[in-house]
């Protein structure tokens, strides 16, 4: 019982400290963020991101994906942010709006999401 419940804080204790856990499914940011690793993201207010910080977004063609990029630019006046994953040549196609982001990512962790998707999914 004490294994199952250590699994699981790297969920939970993040949650009291105003983060949420992410798993990253691509490799879009590596070498920054390898594939199979748990980001934590912290809301902040848009117009404190800053070019350079990465960011987790509602992104993708129905806008339901969560999508981690680094911030080119911040569009204050647009109410926008120009993304790119670090793995790619050019920014994203399509501006972010405000609306869009979840955080500011504090924290990755290489490996864990690996680690989390097999214990919260029908295996574990």
């Amino acid at each position: 019982l004490i294994v199952i419940i250590a699994a699981f804080l790297p969920l939970t204790l993040p949650r009291l400290a105003g983060c949420e856990a992410y798993e990253v499914v691509s490799g879009s940011m590596e070498p920054a963020i390898a594939q199979g690793s748990v980001v934590y993201a912290r809301y902040v207010e848009p117009e404190e991101i800053r070019e350079g910080d990465i960011i987790v977004f509602y992104g993708g063609r129905n806008g339901d994906a969560v999508t981690t990029h680094r911030v080119m630019e911040n569009r204050t006046a647009e109410r926008e942010f120009i993304t790119r994953g670090d793995a790619n040549a050019d920014n994203d196609m399509l501006p972010r709006p405000y609306e869009s982001l979840i955080g500011r990512v504090e924290l990755s962790v290489p490996f864990l999401g690996k680690v989390l998707s097999v214990l919260s999914g029908r295996t574990g």
